[in-house]
């Protein structure tokens, strides 16, 4: 049975984000207050409105510089092509996601959306990318 009067995970999630300041924006780490967070409330963004707007106005413009993959295109990461990636009927994973550099807003290809956001989380570090290999050969020599 659910305690109604625990707070939820997004709650917990949102109060260690927020301060009696504001909210800090992941993007340029400006404590801002809660108003200047699109639709704070019904998701756990936290980057702010302006932030938000800068970045859809870099893809808009890269979109326009950099023509859209042919259907032979593949995946750079994964190495698949389109059809294969949205075998699972994804409308996200349908199409080639613009990837870009987010300090220096230029373009680095199309991704398909699970390596887009697979380096994503791992922060569009190089580092972290070296890590998750080490760790993945680790595991594997384990496993023999």
């Amino acid at each position: 049975m659910v305690d109604e009067n625990q707070p939820t995970l997004f709650e917990i999630t949102t109060l260690a984000k927020y301060s009696e300041n504001g909210l800090r924006c992941k993007v340029c780490e400006v404590v801002q207050p809660i108003e200047n967070f699109e639709q704070f409330k019904n998701s756990n963004r936290s980057t702010c409105n302006s932030c938000r707007k800068e970045q859809f106005q870099v893809i808009a413009k890269l979109r326009k510089e950099n023509k859209y993959p042919d259907k032979n295109y593949e995946c750079p990461i994964c190495e698949r092509k389109l059809e294969e990636v949205a075998e699972l009927g994804q409308k996200m994973l349908q199409t080639w996601v613009l990837d870009h550099c987010h300090e220096t807003k230029t373009f680095r290809g199309w991704l398909c959306g699970n390596c887009n956001s697979g380096i994503g989380k791992l922060k569009d570090s190089i580092s972290n990318v070296k890590n998750a290999i080490k760790y993945l050969e680790n595991h594997k020599e384990k496993n023999k």
